[in-house]
């Protein structure tokens, strides 16, 4: 009886610290399981986050009613990027009109604000969307008012709202405008007096 009572005093001895192991195994397992789970769930949520903005950027896209508002001006002739403020500094397309304004701070211009203000019609407009995991890029060209030379442009969009314009002018200085595209309804940017109208 007494060696039946140690074996089992034993058995429970050994078994439990065993035991306890074990679950504690299964609990770091699940723990894991877990963290893979909540990782996995983020990713889409971000991926669904980034689908609805995409969707939402090329409605104002095909729409042709959206503003680049530009924290960055970059040109050819002087070869370096400036900061710039967004609310004097934008690409406006509402249809077939452009608005392009440039205003630095401290300089004269003839749009009031430091800068130049000039008006165009959309002639050609494209927009190549197909692959989601690549920007949007927007073609085209401008006729500015008045004018019959044509200014082709390019815009490229990340999912985020990041957005390029560049453009040559026909004395082939090229120019760039880097900043956030948004909805006319959205934007708050003062228009300078326009060189024609």
């Amino acid at each position: 009886m007494k060696s039946i009572l140690l074996s089992l005093i034993f058995a429970i001895v050994v078994a439990l610290p065993l035991s306890v192991f074990s679950q504690e195994t299964s609990e770091t397992l699940s723990r894991r399981e877990l963290r893979k789970l909540e990782k996995k769930e983020k990713r889409l949520q971000e991926a669904n986050k980034s689908a609805e903005a995409r969707s939402k950027l090329l409605s104002m896209i095909n729409d042709s009613s959206f503003i680049l508002e530009a924290t960055l001006v970059s040109n050819s002739i002087v070869g370096q990027s400036t900061p710039v403020s967004s609310r004097t500094n934008y690409v406006a397309v509402a249809g077939e009109e452009v608005v392009i304004q440039f205003a630095f701070e401290g300089s004269l211009g003839v749009n009031g604000l430091g800068g130049i203000t000039n008006t165009g019609t959309l002639v050609s407009y494209s927009v190549d969307a197909e692959n989601p995991r690549k920007p949007i890029f927007i073609n085209g060209k401008i006729r500015p008012n008045p004018g019959t030379v044509l200014i082709p442009f390019n815009i490229s969009v990340q999912d985020n709202g990041a957005a390029q314009f560049s453009f040559s002018n026909p004395r082939g200085d090229r120019f760039t405008l880097s900043g956030f595209l948004k909805s006319l309804q959205e934007t708050k940017v003062f228009q300078g007096t326009p060189v024609f109208r």
